[in-house]
């Protein structure tokens, strides 16, 4: 059964890799320019909902948000938080990918001891809870022996952590990471449920 599993996942990241090879490039980042970054913890009171928030309110927070890059101290995991679940193993993967061909989907890659995922969590989460959006989390860390993970890597066009993609068909369409300011994480999340709901 594991060895059929290997071969659906190797199979099915070639058909990736074929239909995905020249992606990567498409997708634009604007990183935050000019922005001095520190290591912080990244502290957002439960009862705050960005997306009703007043503008000037909101602008202050996600300009403090902005600068906190990475949080080195620590043990929280990204699914610790409400709205990120883990996607387990490499069967639940191709599960997610097959999923994603009936539902566009958001896929977080990054690794627990990563110190730009414990700064970028609790601010997707944020968004993704005042949307009640879910998130599957890819720990590179537990996936990294599956034999579908350097496809997956190649295909996505991931070199660092953390991202998140939204998948659709098994393919990224857009994408946000760690330099994403707070503004736009917000606009992803939003033309995620626009367009791809």
């Amino acid at each position: 059964m594991q060895r059929f599993l290997k071969v659906i996942g190797l199979v099915m990241t070639i058909g990736l890799l074929v239909a995905c090879s020249s992606q990567a490039e498409e997708f634009e980042h604007t990183a935050l320019a000019g922005v001095e970054r520190t290591n912080a913890p990244v502290t957002i009171p439960e009862d705050t909902t960005f997306l009703t928030m007043n503008e000037d309110a909101k602008g202050m927070i996600y300009e403090s948000l902005d600068k906190i890059g990475t949080y080195a101290e620590g043990t929280q995991s990204p699914v610790d938080y409400s709205q990120i679940e883990a996607v387990q193993t490499e069967a639940d993967y191709i599960e997610f990918l097959q999923m994603t061909s009936e539902q566009a989907s958001l896929l977080y890659i990054g690794f627990d001891e990563c110190p730009w995922c414990k700064a970028f969590s609790p601010k997707i989460n944020q968004i993704a809870s005042d949307l009640n959006v879910p998130i599957y989390y890819y720990n590179t860390r537990a996936h990294e022996q599956d034999a579908t993970f350097q496809g997956a890597m190649q295909t996505f066009g991931v070199e660092t952590v953390p991202y998140v993609l939204v998948m659709e068909d098994g393919e990224a369409k857009e994408r946000i990471s760690h330099e994403s300011s707070m503004e736009q994480i917000e606009q992803f999340f939003t033309l995620y449920t626009e367009e791809y709901q």
